[in-house]
């Protein structure tokens, strides 16, 4: 009911938009771009209801609308493949937001997340040189840190991903749920088998781990582990240009020292 509201929001302003209401202000161009800031607004908004609604579907249609009406706006961009990306099409988020974020003026938010598109489509190599991009002018950013230690899991770099899933730690931002993170980062000392320290890590989430099942599906498979064991790194070190993901994940094949894995972890990926 409230995403049939957004709409009837949405359609009724972008209606007023275009046939110009009655009245001084929507007769001048300050006006009309007041009605068109609006429709904006809205569509902007009902997508983020959509979105912490958990509504992919409805989300990814404000966006394109968003993006539609200003293909070269980065914010529309960026939501747009983000909502692609969350949604499986893959391919379709890499032609929206490729280009824009290889232009010499693009900014951290474009880099990162075509990052984290090039991830999502195995395209690992690629995916660490974006978000190396992202982190080159000395940014802080946790996101650009937790994409480059994600493409380093996919290349089996599973040490220098340990590091960079430190680094994304220490800039999280404190409103945000760390369960993410902590997640990945034990998964990085996991698939190096260092169990103890993984289990110690996994620990310092808080109460909003509990409405993760990867995270408790993961935590229950650690602490059944003993301490020597080994933990398949849960990324492909495919370096395949194919893009064959369904929105799940990558699928985790076993890789250098895991002969004797006892088990996978999964990433958490936002």
């Amino acid at each position: 009911m409230k995403n049939i509201l957004a709409l009837a929001l949405v359609s009724s302003l972008a209606l007023a938009a275009c046939s110009g209401m009655p009245g001084k202000a929507s007769s001048t161009r300050g006006g009309k771009m007041d009605n068109k800031a609006s429709v904006a607004g809205a569509i902007a908004s009902a997508a983020a209801d959509a979105e912490s609604g958990g509504n992919t579907a409805d989300a990814l249609t404000f966006q394109q609308k968003l993006y539609y009406a200003d293909p070269r706006n980065p914010e529309y961009i960026l939501s747009y493949a983000r909502a692609l990306r969350r949604a499986g099409k893959i391919e379709d988020a890499l032609l929206v937001i490729r280009t824009p974020a290889s232009e010499k003026r693009a900014k951290e938010p474009l880099k990162t997340e075509a990052a984290m598109v090039l991830i999502a489509a195995g395209r690992y190599d690629q995916a660490m040189e974006f978000a190396q991009g992202a982190l080159s002018k000395g940014s802080k950013s946790s996101a650009a840190h937790q994409a480059l230690a994600l493409s380093m899991s996919g290349l089996g770099k599973n040490a220098e991903a340990e590091e960079q899933f430190r680094e994304a730690l220490k800039y999280w931002p404190e409103d945000l749920d760390k369960t993410p993170v902590i997640n990945n980062l034990a998964m990085a000392l996991a698939a190096q088998g260092k169990i103890s320290e993984a289990r110690a890590i996994m620990s310092q989430a808080t109460g909003e781990a509990l409405k993760s099942e990867v995270y408790q599906n993961n935590r229950a498979m650690l602490d059944s582990l003993k301490d020597r064991d080994i933990v398949v790194s849960p990324i492909t070190t495919s370096k395949s240009s194919t893009v064959t993901n369904t929105g799940k994940g990558p699928r985790p094949p076993m890789t250098k020292g895991t002969a004797t894995a006892k088990g996978r972890m999964k990433p958490i990926i936002e």
